[in-house]
């Protein structure tokens, strides 16, 4: 069916397109891939104009770029996991990828209208956008080297910078893995959340942490940074945790489900 040129895309899909221009490259030339990349769109934003088909095809090509970076991640992260993860995984990428087709079909035009294809286009890009930094996130927490697991320091040298920043660095490795853990076990739109809400308190702490009095001294950013770590885990545990227990128990009932005959 032929398409129809609209003069310009609505002020929406304007923004829309441009805030996923200024970030495609910086996220697909993160991933590692496992076959040679399709050649990106000459131009990271795709303006409209009067050659309107170019346009859909511009976005189409970069729709599909984005679409690789995040299966490449979602492939490295998958071999990096033990199985009981995999499955959680697997799981959370199928729910995510239900609510992307949900949520980027227009429901009040025809699937072959103009504005309709380029807003799905736009929309699947921006969540896959999103989705490939929590897996990414993910996968750069797997690299890290090991962190000390004992924060006990001989009691002379309880307060030195030295072991201050031992304890500080001990707790946030925990808190670290719990939260790798709750991303993977919450459903796909809560981890969403999370990840958001984690990325947004790790801004804020830094922040506060300057601002003490102090702060200057590398002793005084361990003890700040190792109390708010304390409080992050408490949220952890009282308002995440039962989240994902309850979507792990959802899950779990799903899995057996299909497995019986």
């Amino acid at each position: 069916m032929p398409l129809h040129p609209p003069i310009t895309l609505s002020k929406p899909l304007r923004i829309l397109n441009k805030g996923l221009g200024a970030v495609l490259l910086c996220v697909v030339t993160s991933a590692a891939w496992a076959q040679p990349a399709p050649v990106p769109p000459a131009s990271s934003v795709c303006e409209p104009g009067e050659d309107w088909p170019r346009t859909l095809e511009c976005l189409r090509e970069k729709t599909g770029f984005i679409d690789i970076a995040l299966q490449d991640s979602l492939r490295q992260l998958h071999e990096k996991l033990p199985t009981e993860l995999r499955e959680s995984l697997q799981t959370q990428q199928d729910d995510w990828e239900q609510r992307r087709d949900t949520d980027c079909t227009p429901t009040d035009r025809p699937a072959s209208d103009s504005n309709a294809l380029a807003y799905a286009m736009l929309c699947r890009s921006k969540m896959a956008l999103q989705r490939t930094k929590l897996l990414q996130s993910l996968l750069e927490a797997s690299e890290l080297p090991p962190a000390p697991t004992d924060m006990n320091c001989p009691k002379e040298q309880a307060m030195s910078p030295q072991c201050l920043q031992k304890r500080q660095a001990v707790i946030e490795n925990g808190m670290n893995g719990i939260y790798r853990s709750l991303l993977l076990r919450l459903p796909e739109l809560q981890a969403q959340k999370l990840y958001a809400e984690q990325s947004s308190w790790e801004e804020d702490r830094e922040a506060a942490c300057q601002r003490i009095a102090g702060a200057h001294e590398p002793a005084d950013q361990a003890v700040c940074h190792f109390v708010m770590a304390m409080e992050r885990v408490k949220v952890f545990r009282e308002v995440w945790n039962p989240l994902a227990k309850q979507n792990q128990t959802k899950n779990q009932t799903k899995n057996q489900s299909k497995r019986e005959p």
